[in-house]
């Protein structure tokens, strides 16, 4: 488990008022599954075959290994997603217990390059730590969940109640941290936040204290 205050478990001391229920796509998890288990042959190929005609392959062996055992963790890593009154708790396989208070972490979802059919999702919090995870992909970001609407209502409904007291430090944290999920390309600009925060009350003290600090 991270050593961090955003991994403080605090799920005794606030109610859950949403539990991710997981909703089941036949075509997506079928191609979900492909990759994963072509990323493991392909080692196993590397591995078993190619070295026998050239120990060379073995710099492309070990990083595609690696790669795919990553991968694997990614999909395997997540048991459940929680929001309390206090924040985001994430049960996971490998890490135990994560916990996340409103106001300092951002989510973005975004697909793989060419492949529609599953979805790398990222929790970043202001500590500098974040978790990534792999779904199936459904209809829209964090489709996989059949409750994913009221996930990101609920979310954004307590983040920006969060931010009304959240000092200016910690603001321009959570500013930064939701403006790196979003990118231009060809200048057309592409949100990949999960959910939306407003700053708009803030936007001109969080500008002043950036222009400030160049």
């Amino acid at each position: 488990m991270l050593q961090n205050k955003f991994n403080v478990l605090d799920s005794e001391s606030s109610s859950i008022i949403w539990k991710g229920k997981r909703k089941f796509y036949l075509i997506t998890t079928l191609f979900y599954l492909i990759y994963l288990i072509f990323g493991i042959f392909i080692s196993c190929f590397f591995w078993t075959g190619l070295l026998q005609k050239s120990f060379w392959y073995i710099l492309i062996a070990i990083p595609l290994t690696l790669f795919s055992l990553y991968e694997v963790y990614k999909a395997l890593n997540l048991k459940a997603v929680l929001l309390t009154q206090n924040g985001l708790l994430l049960k996971t396989l490998f890490n135990g217990d994560v916990f996340y208070p409103y106001g300092y972490f951002t989510a973005g979802s975004s697909l793989a390059i060419g492949i529609k059919y599953f979805e790398r999702v990222s929790v970043d919090n202001t500590n500098h730590s974040k978790m990534e995870f792999l779904f199936p992909y459904g209809y829209d970001s964090l489709g996989s969940f059949k409750n994913n609407q009221e996930f990101k209502a609920l979310y954004t409904k307590h983040t920006n109640q969060a931010l009304e007291s959240l000092n200016l430090q910690d603001k321009v944290n959570l500013y930064k941290l939701y403006q790196s999920n979003i990118e231009c390309i060809f200048d057309e600009e592409r949100n990949h936040n999960i959910f939306t925060i407003d700053f708009s009350p803030y936007k001109a003290e969080i500008d002043t204290y950036l222009k400030d600090k160049q």
